[in-house]
């Protein structure tokens, strides 16, 4: 049943449904399955109920990848694709969106008991009964699912697939989505690391992604793994927790500052050796006594011609400097000094989505609930890996070396196994 999904994922046939007419009429797959013709519905549970196994199975690969050595363990890149859920957008409402319904339901409700009021005739009366109680039907259910809402705290639900949120998309438009992560290894570009999100921000994303791609390399005591993060992932508690973590060395691009036209914060510099900050126009900001970190120079300002530019305050420009402002600095000063380091990071993780999508059609899932499209999205990442590694080796020297590595490794000998199995299969696919 792997083998068939894999082969299917391989040639872009996703759907149970058309898994199932592949096995009847494809030689391929005859051959593969030996005349088997399982039905759309075992296919489907197969994935439902092996999820870890599915799981495990991306691991493994990633295990025999990385004795291949095409995985580097040095250099990775962060990044999150919006993948389209199995939710339609007229099955997303928002509570205004409800509102909205209610008074066209109250609109229409108004109208039909004015018809009601004026007409006589038997057969018309009952389908205008029909509909007003339609209507005061739908009215009702809109107002429970507000008050459903309300309870939960959310001011947007999905219908179809409750897990999956309205997001914005490349297109500059929004869709019902999710978010998937993902971490891609310099060397080969093969996906080491995934994961599915509900939120459609990232920023929350970069620590956890990055501790699980050391845990999924094994990175020893001794080795430093380099990630790298486009601006969506600055955030200053994931930044302190990465700089905590010796295994890892976040470069990640610094946000714009926000606000107002004017002096920025990024425009004051610190004097670490005097605990000064040097303001624009170069007066020295001294510290207050206390315990919050403020400093300031309200006589300066007071006479500085480009006040309005900076504050309006009648005391003058404060600065505050919070207690992981030296980490912040760093994560910058890092980032600037590794600028060429870190034009790689668009071409490594931007590759990868680019072959899902355009070449492997994985544009959206066919599963629902959060786990299930974990699930399918690992069915996604091990074709694309096993695509790329078969774009790296032919079939039989593959095979070889999935051998060689068998013979040198007793820990690896299921796994490896179970691989060879895999991967044979494909001579179909890739006949030398």
């Amino acid at each position: 049943m792997f083998k068939i999904y894999l082969y299917c994922y391989y040639n872009a046939v996703r759907s149970s449904r058309r898994i199932e007419r592949e096995c009847k009429r494809n030689i391929e797959l005859m051959w593969l399955t030996g005349g088997l013709a399982p039905d759309h519905k075992t296919i489907a549970n197969f994935r439902k109920e092996n999820k870890k196994a599915i799981e495990n199975a991306h691991r493994e690969f990633i295990r025999i990848c990385d004795e291949l050595k095409l995985i580097g363990k040095e250099i990775v890149a962060i990044d999150g694709t919006k993948v389209k859920a199995n939710n339609s957008r007229k099955n997303n409402v928002t509570i205004s969106k409800l509102n909205k319904m209610i008074e066209h339901h109250e609109e229409n409700i108004h109208e039909y008991l004015k018809q009601l009021s004026q007409n006589d005739i038997a057969e018309s009366t009952d389908t205008i009964k029909s509909k007003l109680k339609k209507a005061q039907i739908k009215k009702q259910e809109c107002q429970e699912l507000i008050s459903k809402m309300e309870e939960e705290g959310v001011r947007e639900k999905s219908l179809i697939d409750p897990d999956s949120h309205q997001m914005g998309v490349s297109n500059n438009g929004t869709d019902i989505a999710y978010n998937v992560q993902s971490c891609v290894d310099a060397k080969e570009h093969i996906i080491v690391t995934t994961d599915v999100v509900t939120s459609p921000a990232d920023q929350t994303q970069l620590y956890s992604m990055a501790k699980k791609v050391a845990e999924e390399l094994k990175i020893s005591e001794s080795e430093v793994l380099t990630v790298l993060a486009d601006k969506g992932y600055w955030r200053v508690e994931d930044i302190v927790s990465c700089d905590s973590d010796d295994k890892i060395n976040a470069i990640v691009a610094v946000p714009k500052d926000r606000g107002t036209p004017g002096y920025k914060k990024s425009d004051f510099k610190y004097n670490r050796e005097t605990d000064e900050y040097i303001c624009p126009m170069g007066h020295v900001m001294k510290r207050w006594k206390g315990k919050t970190a403020t400093y300031t120079n309200s006589k300066a300002c007071k006479e500085c011609p480009n006040r309005d530019k900076c504050t309006k305050s009648s005391h003058g420009r404060t600065i505050l400097r919070n207690e992981h402002e030296d980490i912040i600095e760093e994560a910058i000063n890092r980032y600037k000094e590794n600028s060429e380091l870190y034009r790689m990071r668009q071409q490594l993780v931007e590759h990868p989505f680019g072959t899902m999508k355009r070449i492997l059609g994985f544009t959206h899932f066919l599963t629902r609930r959060l786990e299930n499209v974990k699930t399918e999205n690992y069915l996604h990442v091990i074709t694309y890996n096993l695509k790329r590694v078969l774009s790296i080796f032919r079939v039989p020297e593959l095979v070889e070396q999935l051998n060689r590595i068998k013979q040198q490794s007793t820990d690896l000998i299921d796994c490896i196994s179970n691989q060879i199995s895999i991967i044979s299969t494909f001579f179909c696919l890739k006949m030398v």
